[in-house]
């Protein structure tokens, strides 16, 4: 069900790993002079054309990994965001809205008002409004086919830190994801170590409930 996404979020990650690898390679090769030509008559270049104006080397390094800090957390808020609409994806196919339970009915219909309230934002610039309330009704009244709106239940006001991941994945009928580490792990590293316990977590839940 999410090994897809999991395949693409590792690629990108690793991308990001190479980048980082090739521009410290670059900036070592440039500043101790090694570019050269590798036989006689060969095409070069002018390494100081290149250049041009460029940050000294210790700028030039801090901007790359100022980059790939920014690039490796809009991987990790896209692959959670991404799961969570594909998990809630799959409750809608499996599960009427009421069978969910009442708190989460209560938090569903409340994400749909907000999204009336604030249509005119241009977070919910893509959404037709007409779709979004003709959606939450075959919803509320158990209609087969419903489409749960994601937006109405994933609204991150903030950095995913865990404190805001706890609401999002609560948000979404799914607690206590501080306790997804093995038992001799203490407590998260870091919000990104996170990510493979997700994909494990669901594609396990997905599995036991048949769904491929």
């Amino acid at each position: 069900m999410h090994t897809a996404l999991l395949d693409r979020s590792l690629k990108a990650f690793v991308a990001v790993r190479k980048h980082v690898s090739f521009s410290a390679n670059l900036r070592s090769q440039i500043g101790a002079s090694m570019l050269e030509c590798k036989a006689e008559g060969a095409k070069c270049f002018d390494a100081g054309k290149i250049l041009g104006e460029a940050a000294d080397g210790i700028n030039w390094r801090v901007i790359d990994h100022c980059a790939a800090v920014t690039r490796t957390y809009a991987l990790f808020e896209s692959f959670v965001m991404q799961i969570l609409r594909e998990y809630l994806a799959f409750l809608s196919g499996a599960y009427t809205l009421r069978s969910l339970g009442d708190e989460f009915s209560i938090r569903y219909t409340r994400g749909i008002g907000k999204i009336l309230q604030e249509q005119g934002k241009h977070r919910y610039r893509d959404l037709d409004v007409a779709a979004v309330i003709s959606g939450a009704s075959d919803a509320m009244t158990g209609k087969s086919g419903y489409h749960l709106q994601a937006e109405a239940l994933l609204r991150a006001e903030q950095n995913l830190r865990m404190s805001e991941l706890h609401r999002l994945f609560s948000d979404c009928g799914l607690s206590g994801i501080e306790n997804w580490t093995p038992p001799e792990t203490p407590q998260f590293r870091s919000e990104g170590e996170l990510l493979g316990l997700m994909a494990m977590f669901l594609v396990g839940d997905a599995a036991g409930s048949g769904v491929e």
